[in-house]
């Protein structure tokens, strides 16, 4: 049995945010609980901030946080702009943080949940209908473990990360 592929040549990831084509109400709601103001018009200001920052669509922006909600908001932010969200892992050590952030070469790296919050201060915010963002962009650059070695960058695209969703 062949499966039928759903994929839309257009979509992108961030469709996923509040009122996109897909809306993700249940991560929105527990976003909402702990976020001032409405979710959307927070991704809005910290998408404003990166793009006062200097990134553009293809930029990497990188971050070493927990599993906190500032960092749901740099993703989603990163795909509004089209720009292309580095995640590091929390645990990682010094010199696998070092040659994670060599392999992307960030626009800019945060490492504290006040640096997102700084953002939103910065500039005015960007709306979905304002993302630069492209099916065949990257959208995520995710770390191997490096359990042989060094970590090493796995990619995805905006389009490939809207199918998965």
């Amino acid at each position: 049995m062949a499966l039928k592929a759903t994929l839309r040549p257009t979509w992108a990831a961030h469709y996923l945010e509040p009122g996109g084509a897909w809306d993700v109400p249940s991560l929105d709601a527990v976003l909402a609980e702990k976020t001032p103001g409405p979710v959307a018009e927070r991704i809005a200001s910290v998408a404003g901030g990166l793009r006062a920052r200097g990134v553009r669509r293809g930029d990497p922006v990188a971050w070493q946080l927990r599993n906190v909600d500032e960092a749901v908001m740099l993703y989603r932010a990163c795909w509004r702009l089209g720009a292309v969200a580095v995640p590091v892992h929390h645990s990682m050590g010094t010199a696998d943080v070092a040659a994670a952030l060599a392999q992307v070469e960030p626009r800019v790296t945060l490492t504290a949940p006040a640096d997102v919050d700084g953002l939103v201060r910065l500039a005015p915010p960007v709306t979905a209908a304002q993302s630069a963002a492209r099916p065949a962009d990257l959208a995520v650059a995710l770390f191997t473990s490096g359990s042989t070695g060094t970590p090493k960058a796995v990619l995805h695209t905006q389009r490939g990360l809207a199918y998965k969703a």
